[in-house]
């Protein structure tokens, strides 16, 4: 008795199905309807069936209707449709059935009902006819019965329908009035622009930006702008008949010029002849010079007096100096004094400076001297002399002056019309990626997404390279704020590492998200993604268990289909293959218990672990757990991703909107010093800019755009 008395203290005490009811009717009354139901429910656990005329204590009998009072509950609850049911379900008891006052208290839960049933029939057969009225308004306007679209909305209106339904269809219509609108305002200033080109002889560019919109134009002035076209090209084959005919006669001035050569070629070998001639008649006239010198001594020693030379000869030397000038040096030889002399160039007389230099031979003379002249082209330079004797001396030279190539003004002329038609095509080409990008509404910034095009990855370069040299001898743990880069960065490092040829490593990389998924899916989700990736390894893998078994998929599982994998992968290759799982969302792991984490690491240390590396990317990932020891303990080297320095900042900034928006410089330092480098923040602000741009068809960002943006941000902010 002890032990059963023991038993009921420890068990604690049970109500019945009447103490659970009596307790459900008083919380009714005292109006705690949700304790009610509470207790009927337990009630009906105990005895599912409503009866009258039950058995309670001793002789004690109730009727009990669990379902009524359920019923009343609900619709005191405002659950009708609970209440309606329960209310079917009282009425098919014998309590309720046999009871008017009960019956009289479900009744409003009917009607209420009926009511909210007819309400919604009501509101479905409005929403029927106001989309069959949208449909018929779309129609109209797919097929430009605009006339017709205004006029039964307006009936409609009159009639009595709520105007606001249909005010995204008048939206559209209007969009499209504005379509067109701007449509009809290119067009014309596409015109313009053609005929302004043309106004200003830019023919060509007139024609390429004609021939590339012609369905743009209206057909008026394509009669207009053909008409001139073709003017401009019978002048231009006018002028190229006229150029035919020069380039003839240029031909023929070119053969008698090398007639002319031909002939100063053989002048040329004459007067070289000659010049060796009179060398040698110097070099004797010197030979004779230094006998007369010597004989001159003899005679001075012997005091018998000296005849004269026999011959007065030399040579007048000239070469340029300087754009127009030249140094004229003559040496002669045989008279023992000068009278008189003179320089002519081409034919007059020319007054210049000769300074005779000295010389240990009075006999032997050497003049030099600056002559400027005003042009260039050819000169004759002819210089006379009389000796002491009466003798006379004529020395005759020629020389050309070339004038240079930058003294020329065509070639300035030439580089000028380059320049005018580069910056023009410039601009032309600017015109036009703008235009297109209004009308295709561009904008090239990524907000919230990951970065997946290489040309719009920034930065990160020496990160990169860090972990692509050392990735088949290390696990990296790259860790940042949230929107910093990481999965960006993992994305752009599998496309990396799939185009990477290295003699020594053959990479396979797969990329796992690992957000929102389930400790007990784990495994099966590394491998389910690894053979998603190996169909383009070209490697069999539909026999592996992952594909077999779903449920009860453990690490051992994991490790076999990948040692097999591996295996596979291996044959026929000669280089070390390396399968890098890049692991993003990695936070999850926190929340899996460190025997899950334990095993998975577990993988990373098989025999076959040499072939596998991993790069996991998350906010942070706990070095401690419940057990003792860290699963993740010194396993990763870990990396911070931090904001874009200024230089990789600036190019994120720039480079996408580059040949089409223009930043101010002050725009950009705003733009950095607001964001701090952080490449999300960056895009955000960008994409608002360029919409903002784009509506009011401007294309150069202004600090002032930025400030004012940034003060919208910053009053959303406090709102």
């Amino acid at each position: 008795m002890m032990l059963l008395f023991c038993l009921m203290l420890v068990q604690g005490p049970s109500w019945t199905w009447y103490e659970h009811y009596e307790q459900g009717v008083k919380h009714y009354q005292a109006q705690r309807y949700q304790a009610c139901l509470d207790s009927m429910d337990s009630a009906l656990r105990k005895k599912p069936e409503p009866k009258r005329n039950q058995f309670t204590r001793a002789v004690q009998k109730i009727d009990y209707a669990p379902f009524y009072y359920r019923a009343l509950c609900y619709y005191a609850l405002n659950d009708l449709s609970a209440a309606n049911a329960a209310a079917q379900r009282a009425f098919r008891g014998e309590v309720v059935a046999q009871s008017a006052k009960m019956q009289a208290d479900l009744t409003p839960i009917f009607e209420a009902y009926r009511n909210q049933a007819a309400e919604l029939r009501a509101e479905i057969e409005n929403e029927r006819r106001l989309l069959k009225m949208r449909t018929r308004f779309l129609q109209l306007i797919q097929t430009d019965q605009l006339e017709t679209f205004e006029r039964e909305i307006t009936e409609l209106e009159k009639q009595g329908a709520d105007a606001g339904a249909f005010d995204d269809i008048r939206a559209i219509v209007q969009m499209r009035a504005d379509v067109a609108q701007k449509d009809a305002r290119l067009r014309n200033d596409l015109s313009q622009r053609i005929a302004s080109l043309l106004d200003a002889g830019f023919f060509s560019a007139a024609e390429a930006l004609f021939n590339e919109y012609r369905d743009q134009i209206p057909a008026d002035k394509q009669t207009v702008f053909e008409n001139a076209l073709q003017a401009h090209h019978a002048v231009l084959q006018k002028d190229q008949a006229n150029r035919d005919a020069a380039a003839e006669r240029d031909a023929e001035l070119e053969a008698s010029t090398q007639a002319l050569l031909a002939e100063y070629e053989k002048q040329r070998d004459a007067l070289e002849a000659e010049r060796s001639q009179l060398a040698n008649q110097l070099a004797s006239s010197e030979d004779k010079n230094r006998a007369l010198q010597d004989e001159l001594q003899r005679e001075r020693t012997e005091g018998e007096p000296l005849a004269a030379p026999a011959e007065f000869t030399g040579v007048l030397l000239l070469r340029p100096s300087g754009l127009k000038q030249m140094v004229v040096e003559a040496r002669f030889l045989g008279a023992s004094a000068v009278n008189d002399w003179l320089l002519q160039v081409n034919g007059r007389e020319q007054a210049v400076t000769l300074t005779p230099l000295a010389s240990d031979n009075p006999l032997q003379h050497r003049w030099l001297g600056t002559l400027d002249v005003d042009r260039f082209g050819d000169f004759e330079v002819r210089l006379t002399l009389d000796d002491d004797l009466g003798r006379r001396l004529e020395l005759t030279e020629a020389l050309r002056l070339e004038r240079p190539w930058y003294l020329y003004t065509q070639i300035y002329l030439l580089l000028a019309v380059i320049v005018v038609i580069v910056v023009l095509a410039r601009q032309i080409r600017v015109t036009r990626r703008r235009k297109l990008a209004r009308l295709r509404h561009f904008n090239p910034y990524i907000a919230g997404s990951p970065v997946r095009r290489p040309e719009m990855f920034f930065g990160r370069e020496s990160l990169m390279q860090r972990i692509q040299g050392s990735l088949h001898k290390n696990s990296f743990m790259i860790h940042g704020d949230r929107r910093i880069g990481k999965t960006s960065f993992l994305l752009q490092l599998k496309s990396n590492l799939e185009q990477l040829d290295p003699p020594e490593y053959r990479f396979y990389p797969v990329f796992i998200d690992l957000q929102g998924l389930h400790e007990g899916d784990l495994f099966h989700h590394l491998m389910a993604e690894v053979c998603n990736a190996a169909a383009d390894w070209s490697v069999e893998h539909e026999d592996l268990e992952v594909h077999q078994r779903h449920e009860g998929y453990l690490a051992r599982h994991l490790a076999k289909d990948i040692k097999r994998l591996i295996q596979r992968l291996k044959e026929g290759e000669s280089r070390h293959v390396l399968i890098v799982l890049l692991m993003d969302e990695v936070d999850v792991l926190n929340e899996f218990s460190d025997k899950t984490n334990q095993k998975l690491r577990s993988i990373f240390m098989k025999e076959f672990a040499e072939h596998l590396s991993c790069i996991m990317a998350g906010i942070h990932l706990k070095k401690e757990w419940e057990s003792s020891g860290s699963p993740w303990y010194n396993f990763f080297e870990e990396v911070p991703v931090i904001s874009l320095d200024e230089s990789a900042a600036r190019e994120l900034i720039l480079d996408p909107v580059e040949g089409i928006f223009t930043y101010e410089p002050a725009a950009v330092t705003a733009l950095l010093k607001a964001t701090s480098g952080h490449p999300y923040l960056i895009q955000k602000l960008c994409i608002k800019l360029v919409d903002q741009k784009l509506q009011s068809g401007l294309f150069h960002i202004r600090l002032g755009d930025v400030e004012q943006l940034l003060q919208e941000k910053h009053e959303e902010a406090r709102a």
